[in-house]
């Protein structure tokens, strides 16, 4: 399923942080990329040459995700991703801890509310 996808995928950056072997920036732009996958898998969103503007305009026309709070927290963890990018912008330790933690809850909450 996407959402199985999803944590395999992010236990896999995970482990990569952990034992060292990848570098912050790679990890970042990772993580942001298993939150747009499991979206287009989740729900059918074919967009995998869209800018993160097209995409996000996408998410928010279909109202795929109706929360508000869904639609801040993807625009903002988005935009991160693109400083790092393409401004070369340079994420910490504590950055990349932040954003794995907050993809992962964000994953879990679509999925919870989908069972709901």
């Amino acid at each position: 399923s996407p959402w199985d996808l999803a944590l395999m995928r992010l236990h896999s950056i995970r482990s990569l942080l952990g034992s060292g072997s990848a570098d912050l920036e790679t990890c970042f732009v990772s993580l942001t990329d298993v939150v747009r996958g499991y979206l287009e898998e989740r729900f059918s969103l074919r967009a995998p040459t869209q800018t993160t503007d097209e995409f996000l305009r996408e998410l928010r026309d279909s109202d795929v995700l109706p929360e508000e709070d869904h639609r801040r927290f993807l625009e903002d963890f988005m935009t991160s991703a693109d400083l790092v990018k393409f401004a070369r912008a340079q994420p910490q330790s504590s950055d990349i801890d932040n954003s794995y933690e907050r993809a992962r809850r964000f994953v879990a909450s679509i999925e919870d509310e989908a069972a709901a």
